[in-house]
């Protein structure tokens, strides 16, 4: 009889990290008590091959010690890519005097390449933007700070790469809250990806950034998107260069205080021509998994002012496709006075206004194909989210009562 294969660990784990097409791997970072000092723990990451559970034959050190503490379990975050392994870890509001860590490692050697330590809540999340550059949100300056992975013997940086300026906040306003995902992460060229003939091209993958504001008089929230391949392009063409195009980029010339202004793009200068960014009545605060490849799944909150059936109301699903191939036929169909799809429409650019917490509508001028799902069951349109991955999407709804789930697979596997 089929059952679920199991890894067992005794102790807590706090987040797991996969790699299991490229490496059969999976990283699962776990706290526990220290075995001699009773007010200490241990934080460490177990190397278990996926296939069989036990230690991963290509790692010197199956299991990784991180660092050992007297600090309550923090929230850490973890990802592989190619032979990096990256974690951002940050400790509780009532710990903020720790400062927040991103490490990097060589998971096969066990080597740490990269100890960066800054104030409390400046990093939470982040994404590969390549095998050796990673985005990172900054809270406190409202940024994008880019910080590439030292390769070989290269010294680790001390400052980002590059800082991407996001929409100017109105004066008193902040960020509480930024979740990112890109979906697949990179993978080196001709690694195996899936049994399947298509996959989404890692490179062309569409970003989805969820954030959360405060200002003065309230809340503010926007949705933004944005190509994988078009924020690296922004990287490689602002990369100081001499006239036979050799980088001479060195950590050492960053401050603490700054980074050089050929070092800092304002949002005007690179944002609106590559992004699209939503207002409040789309998407889920709750869940940042509704991106694979190209394609996002969004909730749209209908307007309570608007004549709506009780049976379509609440929230719609909506899958919005950003693969420019989709977006030229679909511009070819409705040249042609044709509908791609019967509940399609072409969006070529909009402005988002996000009250109480920017004081300018933002442009956004990345186009994109949206499809309604309509559904025939009115539970499914008062749905609590969505999650999408590559052959299908789930449909959640945890209220207080009952908890539902349904998953709809339209891919080529079982």
């Amino acid at each position: 009889m089929p059952c679920w294969k199991k890894i067992t660990v005794e102790k807590a784990i706090v987040d797991i990290g996969v790699s299991v097409y490229e490496h059969n791997l999976i990283a699962i970072l776990t706290y526990s008590p220290h075995p001699t000092r009773i007010t200490y723990s241990n934080i460490e990451i177990i190397l278990v091959e996926l296939s069989t559970g036990k230690p991963h034959p290509l790692a010197k050190h199956p299991i990784l010690f991180i660092s050992e503490t007297r600090a309550s379990k923090p929230s850490i975050l973890l990802e592989i890519v190619g032979d990096y392994l990256v974690l951002v870890m940050v400790h509780k509001l009532r710990e903020s005097s720790r400062p927040d860590v991103l490490q990097v490692y060589e998971w096969k050697t066990g080597a740490l390449k990269m100890d960066i330590q800054r104030p409390h809540l400046t990093y939470r999340e982040f994404v590969f933007l390549s095998q050796t550059m990673i985005l990172l949100p900054n809270y406190y300056l409202n940024t994008l700070d880019i910080w590439e992975l030292p390769t070989g013997a290269q010294l680790p940086p001390a400052e980002p790469f590059l800082r991407l300026t996001l929409p100017t906040l109105s004066t008193g306003s902040s960020i509480i809250n930024f979740s990112c995902r890109c979906e697949p992460n990179p993978t080196p060229s001709g690694t195996p990806h899936l049994v399947t003939p298509f996959h989404p091209d890692p490179d062309d993958a569409i970003m989805v950034m969820n954030v959360q504001l405060q200002g003065p008089d309230g809340v503010g929230v926007y949705l933004l998107f944005v190509h994988r391949s078009a924020l690296l392009k922004v990287c490689t063409t602002h990369r100081p260069e001499d006239e036979d195009g050799v980088s001479h980029y060195i950590p050492g010339t960053f401050t603490i205080e700054r980074i050089p202004g050929k070092r800092v793009r304002a949002w005007d200068d690179w944002g609106p021509p590559i992004t699209r960014v939503f207002d409040p009545c789309w998407g889920s605060l709750r869940w940042i998994t509704t991106t694979s490849g190209q394609r996002a799944i969004v909730s749209h909150v209908e307007d309570p002012d608007e004549d709506v059936d009780e049976d379509e109301g609440g929230q719609h699903p909506r899958l919005l496709d950003f693969n420019p191939y989709t977006v030229k036929k679909a511009m070819r169909s409705s040249n042609e006075g044709l509908r791609q799809f019967e509940f399609s429409d072409l969006e070529l650019d909009s402005t988002a206004t996000i009250i109480n917490c920017i004081d300018r509508p933002i442009l956004g001028q990345l186009p994109y194909v949206e499809i309604d799902i309509p559904f025939q069951d009115s539970w499914l349109n008062s749905h609590k989210g969505f999650l999408l991955y590559e052959e299908g999407f789930i449909v959640l709804d945890d209220d207080d009562r009952d908890e539902d789930i349904e998953i709809f697979h339209v891919g080529l596997s079982a």
